[in-house]
C-alpha cells in the first residue's frame, strides 16, 4: 500500500478542508488552489484552461494560503513557494521559505512589485529570491498588511516595517513592536484613520495605533465561537464575526461603541462589500445583503 500514499489526499481537519483558499483574477481569468496541491485556471464561462498538481500540503491541520498574482505569475505557497506562468501553469521558479497557513501579499515598493510573506520573507516575484537575510516576526495564522508604505505584522507580538532601497539592496527598518491580548489571530487586522484593528480566536478585539503602536482601547465582544473571518469596514462601521454566526457593528474611531450585534448562518468566510451590497458564505448557503432589500 505504501505506493499508493502519493495519491492520498493530504490530512486535514474539521474547520479546515480542501477548499479554503480564496480564488484570485487577473481579469480575464480565475486562478484556484486547492489543499490537495491542485491548481487550475478557468475562463469566466467555466472552461478550463490548465490544471496541474503543485505540491501536497504535509502539515496535519491542511493548508490555507490563497494564490496571488504578482509580477504576471501565479503565486502559490505551500511548503515551497512557485511561480507559474499563468497562460500554462508551468513552474518558472520555486523557493524555499517558512510555512504559514495565512496568505502572503503583493506590495508596490518605489516601481517594484515585492511579496510579503506571513512567514516573515519579502520575495521578488520575478526569480522568486528572498530580498532580506534577516526574517521579520512569523505570523502563524493570518496576513500582513501593507498601508501607507508600511508593514504591518499582527498578532499577539505585532510589529511595523517600513523599506528602502539601496541600490539594488532593500533596507529594513522596524518601526515598532507591540503586544496585543493573546492567543491565535486568525482574522486578518484592518486599518482605518490611522488606527489598526486587530481581533484574537475568542473575538477580543485591540486597536491600535499606526504611527507607534500603542493601544488605543481593548474590548471582549464576548462573540462565542472563533473568530475566523476578518474584520471588514462598511463606510465608518466595523463589522467583527465569529464563526457561530455573530457579528458586533461597532462604530470605527478612538473609543469602543457598540451599535450591536447580528446573527447569521455559522460560516467561517469574511464579508465581502461591493458597492451596496454585502456578500457572505455561510456553511450551506450563499448570502447577498442590500439595504432595503
Amino acid at each position: 500500500m505504501a505506493p499508493l500514499k502519493v495519491f492520498a489526499s493530504p490530512r486535514t481537519h474539521g474547520a479546515n478542508g480542501y477548499s479554503t483558499m480564496t480564488p484570485v483574477s487577473d481579469g480575464n481569468t480565475v486562478y484556484v488552489f486547492f489543499g490537495n496541491g491542485i491548481a487550475a485556471a478557468y475562463d469566466f464561462e467555466g472552461k478550463r484552461k490548465w490544471l496541474r498538481l503543485v505540491q501536497k500540503p504535509t502539515q496535519g491541520w491542511g493548508s490555507s494560503a490563497s494564490p496571488l498574482i504578482a509580477d504576471g505569475k501565479l503565486i502559490i505557497h505551500v511548503n515551497t513557494m512557485y511561480g507559474l506562468d499563468l497562460k500554462t501553469g508551468k513552474t518558472v521558479w520555486e523557493t524555499k521559505t517558512r510555512h504559514s497557513w495565512g496568505t502572503s501579499i503583493p506590495f508596490q515598493l518605489g516601481d517594484k512589485v515585492l511579496i510579503a510573506t506571513p512567514g516573515g520573507d519579502i520575495i521578488n516575484p520575478k526569480d522568486g529570491k528572498s530580498l532580506i537575510a534577516k526574517k521579520l516576526i512569523k505570523l502563524s495564522y493570518n496576513a500582513p498588511l501593507w498601508h501607507d508604505n508600511v508593514l504591518y505584522y499582527i498578532q499577539a507580538n505585532s510589529a511595523a516595517y517600513s523599506f528602502s532601497w539601496e541600490g539594488e539592496k532593500l533596507i529594513t527598518k522596524e518601526l515598532w513592536k507591540s503586544k496585543l491580548q493573546g492567543g491565535r489571530y486568525y482574522a486578518s487586522p484592518l486599518i482605518h484613520d490611522g488606527i489598526i484593528y486587530g481581533v484574537n480566536q475568542k473575538s477580543f478585539l485591540t486597536a491600535l495605533n499606526t504611527a507607534d503602536g500603542i493601544e488605543i482601547y481593548k474590548q471582549d465582544l464576548k462573540l462565542g465561537g472563533t473568530a475566523y473571518p476578518s474584520p471588514v469596514l462598511i463606510g465608518t462601521t466595523l463589522l467583527v464575526s465569529s464563526d457561530n454566526g455573530k457579528t458586533a457593528v461597532i462604530v470605527a474611531g478612538k473609543e469602543y461603541k457598540a451599535l450591536g450585534q447580528n446573527i447569521s448562518e455559522k460560516g467561517r468566510s469574511s464579508f465581502i462589500i461591493e458597492d451596496d451590497k454585502i456578500y457572505y458564505h455561510g456553511l450551506k448557503n450563499l448570502y447577498c445583503i442590500q439595504e432595503g432589500k
